[in-house]
């Protein structure tokens, strides 16, 4: 039990940013295969669009940050810590773990979880609004995601960009 709590509390530090981060994850690239990312050549990315998602992802930083403190806002509302509301997630989603919570706290981390789940939905309304205001469509700028984690000349591309200034 012992070692169980101990590997919770070093999973929580690490949850909270998983909890916060999902939504970011499923527009960028997840949903799009790497086969159909290789129909597409790497010189079919221009370098506008590969600054339009240089942008894009700099706004994400900014939405994440926002979504974050929302979220973290809604655990304190509740009277949980951050840190504590993961640990109850987790327990609940691990049979392994005997869980500590009181019914109080896995009510207040049910109701906090609806909520969390009604933030990401919005944030990610917003990072689709900011992909079609930039330029691209969602489908392109995960296209393009895909394209960044499995070709090291489009990388390349990439990282000049970014050395520029961009």
């Amino acid at each position: 039990m012992r070692q169980q709590k101990a590997q919770l509390t070093h999973k929580s530090t690490y949850s909270i940013v998983v909890i916060f981060s999902v939504f970011f994850l499923a527009i960028s690239v997840a949903s799009f295969g790497a086969a159909q990312a290789q129909s597409v050549v790497d010189e079919d990315v221009t370098d506008e669009e590969l600054l339009k998602f240089i942008e894009i992802n700099r706004q994400f930083e900014v939405l994440q940050e926002e979504a974050e403190e929302q979220m973290k806002g809604v655990i304190r509302e509740h009277g949980l810590t951050p840190e504590r509301y993961n640990e109850i997630v987790i327990m609940e989603n691990n049979p392994e773990i005997d869980s500590d919570a009181s019914n109080e706290e896995l009510e207040k981390a049910r109701a906090i979880s609806d909520q969390i789940i009604r933030i990401q939905e919005r944030m990610q309304g917003k990072a689709i609004t900011i992909i079609e205001q930039e330029g691209l469509t969602p489908e392109r700028f995960q296209e393009i995601g895909t394209l960044l984690q499995i070709s090291p000349e489009l990388q390349q591309r990439f990282n000049d960009l970014l050395q520029q200034g961009y």
